[in-house]
Parts: C-alpha cells; sequence; structure tokens
C-alpha cells in the first residue's frame, strides 16, 4: 500500500493485509495471517525480487531501514543483495562447522528425528551405538572433517562380527552427515553412502539378511497341500503368501482393515515397518482364503485370525507349527516373500519398481520418494492377480 513513510507507531498499528511502503524499496508486509515482516523490494533484469530482512516487532523500524540501506548499497555495486547473502550465510556456516564435531551433530540430530521414531527406544538405540563405536574415531573431529577412512574404522569391528550392528550403524552415520550437510556444516559426498562403503570394505554374508525361501517352482503345489487342511493356521499362510505380505502384518489383520467387495486390504501405517499405510489390491484367490477365514471369526474379537488367547491374534509360532507338521524344512514364513520376487522377476515383465512397492519397500533415494506421487496400485493389482492364479495353478 502506498502512503508517507512510516513511523514506529504506523508500523504497529498497520493490522490489514498489505505491502506498507516505507522508501528506499522498504516495505513492510502483513499477511491475511496477520503475521508482519519487512521485504526490500528491488529489479534484476528488470524483474523485481523481493528479500526478507526479518520479522517485525523483533526487527525495528530503524533496524530494517538499516538493512534496506546496507541492500542498496550491494545494489548499487552490481550485486544482487539475495545472493550476498547466501555466500555470506554459507560463510558463517562453515566457521560454525568448525565449532560442532560429529558428536555434537549427532546430538542435535536424534533431538531433531524424535519427533518421526515411533517408538522412544529409537533414541536409545541411536545414542548407544554411535556412542559405542562412531564417537571413539570421530566423535572429536569437526563435522565437516568426516571422511571415509573414519567410517571405515567405526565399521570394522562390527561389519563381518555383528552384521545387523554395522547395517544400523552405517546407516545412522549417514543420516548424522546428512543433516550435517543440510545445515551447511560439510560439503562434498556423503562417506558412509553404502555404495562408498561397499566399495572399500567386504560385505557380511553377502549383503542383506536371508531368509530360507522355497523355491517359486515348488510354492503352486504347496498351495494345493495347504488347501487341503483347512483349519486357520493353514488359511493365514494362504493369505500370507497370496499378498506377499510380512508375517506380523496378516497375523495382526483386523476385519475392518479389509474391503471384500472391493478387494482391497489398508493396513494402517502404525502396523507397516516403514510407519506408512499400505494399500494391498487382492487377488480373487486371497478373497477366498479370507472368505474362508471368516468361518473362524471370534464374537470377542476383531483379528481376522484370532488366537487362542483372548484378545490376540495367532501367533508367528502357529505357522512355524504349521510347516513343521507338513515336514516342510529349510524354509521359513518370512521366504515366502522372496518366493514372490523370484517369480515376479523370472516369469513377468512387471518393472522391479512395481515388484518392490508390492512388498512395501522403499524405492530410490529421499529425493526420488519425495517426486514419486504413485504407489503403482492398479499396476500391482494386476501383478498380485497373476501371482494369485499361479500360486493356486495346482489347486483343485
Amino acid at each position: 500500500m502506498a502512503g508517507e513513510k512510516l513511523s514506529a507507531a504506523k508500523a504497529k498499528g498497520a493490522l490489514a493485509p498489505g505491502r506498507y511502503l516505507d522508501g528506499g524499496g522498504l516495505y513492510l508486509q502483513v499477511k491475511p495471517s496477520g503475521t508482519r515482516s519487512w521485504i526490500f523490494r528491488y529489479k534484476v533484469a528488470g524483474k523485481p525480487k523481493f528479500m526478507g530482512l526479518g520479522p517485525f516487532p523483533a526487527v525495528s523500524l530503524a533496524k530494517a531501514r538499516e538493512k534496506a540501506s546496507e541492500a542498496r548499497e550491494v545494489r548499487a555495486g552490481g550485486r544482487d543483495p539475495i545472493h550476498q547473502k547466501r555466500r555470506a550465510d554459507a560463510q558463517a556456516a562453515r566457521e560454525t562447522a568448525g565449532a560442532i564435531t560429529f558428536e555434537k551433530a549427532t546430538l542435535s540430530c536424534i533431538a531433531a528425528k524424535q519427533g518421526e521414531w515411533r517408538s522412544p527406544k529409537t533414541a536409545y538405540i541411536w545414542n548407544h551405538t554411535l556412542k559405542t563405536y562412531a564417537f571413539p574415531i570421530m566423535g572429536a573431529l569437526p563435522i565437516g572433517d568426516v571422511e571415509l577412512q573414519h567410517v571405515k574404522e567405526a565399521l570394522e569391528p562390527v561389519r563381518m562380527a555383528k552384521p545387523e550392528t554395522g547395517r544400523r550403524l552405517r546407516r545412522q552415520i549417514e543420516a548424522v552427515l546428512t543433516y550435517a550437510k543440510a545445515h551447511g556444516w560439510r560439503t562434498g559426498d556423503n562417506p558412509a553412502a553404502e555404495r562408498l562403503v561397499d566399495a572399500v570394505m567386504a560385505k557380511p554374508n553377502g549383503g542383506a539378511a536371508h531368509h530360507p525361501a522355497m523355491r517359486w517352482q515348488d510354492v503352486p503345489a504347496f498351495m494345493a497341500r495347504l488347501d487341503d487342511l483347512k483349519d486357520l493356521s493353514a488359511v493365514a499362510l494362504r493369505v500370507v503368501i497370496l499378498t506377499a505380505c510380512r508375517t506380523s502384518e496378516a497375523l495382526g489383520a483386523r476385519w475392518d482393515e479389509i474391503d471384500l467387495k472391493g478387494k482391497v486390504w489398508t493396513i494402517p501405517k502404525p502396523r507397516m515397518k516403514a510407519g506408512k499405510e499400505h494399500k494391498v489390491p487382492l487377488s480373487r484367490e486371497a478373497v477366498a482364503a479370507l472368505k474362508a477365514a471368516a468361518q473362524f471369526r471370534l464374537a470377542n474379537s476383531d483379528y481376522v485370525f484370532p488366537g487362542a488367547r483372548l484378545g490376540q491374534p495367532l501367533s508367528n509360532m502357529a505357522l512355524l507349527t504349521l510347516l513343521r507338521r507338513m515336514k516342510v524344512t529349510g524354509v521359513t514364513v518370512h521366504g515366502f516373500r522372496s518366493s514372490f520376487r523370484d517369480w515376479a522377476a523370472e516369469t513377468t515383465d512387471f518393472q522391479p519398481e512395481i515388484c518392490e512397492a508390492a512388498l512395501a519397500h522403499q524405492v530410490g533415494n529421499a529425493v526420488e520418494r519425495a517426486y514419486r506421487r504413485t504407489s503403482f496400485f492398479d499396476r500391482r493389482r494386476d501383478l498380485m492377480d497373476a501371482w494369485g492364479a499361479y500360486c493356486d495353478s495346482e489347486t483343485v
């Protein structure tokens, strides 16, 4: 809003949304939300640009005029005030980084992440793991000086001896260094990135944990045997296999998550490993298995697969016991997810990301996931229909 030069009283009384000109490109901006801040307007190549100078009244009128005057001097010298400020902020961040050690950055990172962690134990695990293995090596180092050699030295005691701890430690170090880079405390590649660590260190047991799995070629015959049993454990295992879900996700299923008519099972995020809601398209065979489970429904339980104990679902042990009863050895229930993945890779043309999405795996890095707006649901329905038909190809 154009008008007379501002005074402290006028600035204080400016409550209606708009821009209040003080002069020389300085404005007091009032947003519809009521927040007020100072902005400096100038032009570059004929196009207007706006530079924030801070909130009002935390930044006084006198201080805003001083900042605007400095910005005008920068512009008069042919430079862009916003670019100049960014360079100054980056330099200040680099100077500050010298005083920020890996340990300080870790504690700051943990404090920032606690709100997204579902379990209070997670912060304890991060603190314990990094304090035990990383801090003795790099805890006192400036965060900007942490290099691959330090990460390698921290991982060496556990990478082969305790593979799961090693994987957790590498991910935690990587997260701390990513957090530090986001704050301008370090630059360059992340030395704890998996590809860099794998390039200089042997992989434990050939990489990720292995769950003994049934050959995908043997699954139809096994499903035919399951179909003959007709008990709740057998029905539960059929659902696990036909949906390619995790055992805990299936056994914890409740009837209000299942839409048999729409052929969709919606698993709420608290029950998912990644903490994100997952919609499972149900094949004809999976719907039939769930309808069979309904015959075992208890009036006092919401679980699809109720256990012997009141208010509890069927236990994982029930499915393991079933495998033993069937004299199936060298196979785990979780391994059927691998059977599904191998079948999809070797016999279908579905893209890898669709197959991984069916397993509720996160695909790509954080940036790629942020821009991917699809869960491939329709394509996953085609995939699961094909898997269901294959699984029951020997069932009479």
